[in-house]
């Protein structure tokens, strides 16, 4: 992000997206800084043109999943996370999301994926977490 400023960063990808609107990760980029500011709807439209532009862009698939999950539409989120790991099996941001998504309706598959997380990404800042929640709290 722009110097950790998503507003500016909006304004940056906003403008960059009118000159060049045949990349889609510009689109990404867009929703990503929007997405950091709580602009759903605005993010999810980026995200969706991202993804009309490149289908398999996952930085766009996962950001449209967080917001699933961010609004509480859990089983959209897991559709949307199951999705992007079709894709990229070992993609740590989906791994953690479909983790979470799971773990949010009940689903007897979370601690399996949380195992499949803390392979993929042992070191991150949510390993703590996902340690506790398999051992039990």
């Amino acid at each position: 992000m722009e110097a950790g400023d998503p507003v500016a960063a909006e304004r940056l990808y906003s403008e960059a997206v009118k000159q060049d609107p045949g990349l889609s990760m510009l689109y990404s980029a867009l929703g990503a800084s929007q997405h950091l500011q709580k602009k759903f709807v605005a993010a999810s439209g980026s995200y969706r043109k991202a993804l009309e532009l490149d289908p398999r862009d996952l930085s766009a698939q996962v950001g449209l999943a967080g917001i699933a999950f961010e609004q509480g539409h859990h089983h959209e989120a897991i559709e949307l996370f199951e999705r992007t790991l079709q894709q990229a099996p070992d993609e740590p941001v989906a791994l953690w999301g479909l983790a979470r998504s799971y773990e949010a309706t009940n689903d007897s598959r979370t601690d399996g994926i949380f195992k499949k997380y803390l392979t993929v990404a042992p070191q991150s800042s949510r390993t703590e977490y996902a340690r506790r929640r398999l051992a039990g709290r």
